[in-house]
């Protein structure tokens, strides 16, 4: 499995680590905090020596990786301007985060890639599906499709659409459910974000956020 990771940016430190540690007497050190609507996993490392680095993880979890030695509120400040970019950076994103938003991207893909043949009753963000990203009652039209996807890229919703769009006319996943699935030219690449996402998510869970 792939797991996607889009690089950020990387400061570097204005002065030079305060200790000579190696990886083999100094492991990585890893801890989650909560910055905001973000969660962000930070891991030490004393192999790192000058450059504080992040990588998006998924649309609100951040990893930063940063020197053993850098001191945790010059840390702080750094992470705090990443978060900052971050912010920035999606604001200027479609989203897709109402019930309205959702039918009208639905349409969208329906024309694009159904020609334009499929029909439903209601498509709408729910908040009870915590292990699944959508689910389609064909024989109601009804499609339901996770909160959660409110914060991912618009290419992994739109895969997930399509899925549940696909089950309208095929209820299970034959060959021929999938070949429509796969039209999307982006369908792989969304799984692999999505399974990624999921054990993030599930780690998450088991390692609850420290403090201090």
């Amino acid at each position: 499995m792939t797991r996607v990771k889009s690089q950020i940016t990387q400061h570097k430190q204005k002065h030079k680590p305060t200790t000579s540690l190696t990886h083999s007497d100094a492991p990585s050190m890893y801890q989650t905090y909560q910055y905001g609507d973000f969660t962000v996993r930070i891991v030490r490392s004393a192999r790192r020596q000058r450059t504080v680095s992040a990588n998006l993880l998924s649309w609100r979890l951040v990893e930063v990786r940063a020197p053993a030695s850098l001191p945790a509120d010059e840390l702080e400040n750094i992470i705090n301007h990443l978060i900052e970019e971050i912010k920035n950076k999606q604001g200027r994103q479609r989203r897709v985060v109402t019930d309205h938003d959702l039918q009208q991207r639905a349409e969208e893909l329906n024309q694009r890639y159904f020609q334009d043949k499929l029909r439903w009753k209601s498509i709408a963000y729910v908040s009870n599906q915590r292990q699944r990203y959508g689910s389609c009652t064909p024989h109601q039209g009804t499609i339901r499709i996770s909160d959660r996807l409110k914060l991912v890229p618009g290419w992994v919703l739109n895969y997930v659409l399509i899925h549940e769009l696909a089950h309208l006319l095929e209820p299970g996943h034959n060959a021929a459910f999938w070949r429509m699935v796969n039209q999307y030219e982006l369908a792989e690449r969304a799984r692999g974000y999505l399974m990624a996402l999921q054990l993030l998510e599930n780690e998450a869970d088991n390692n609850p956020s420290s403090e201090g």
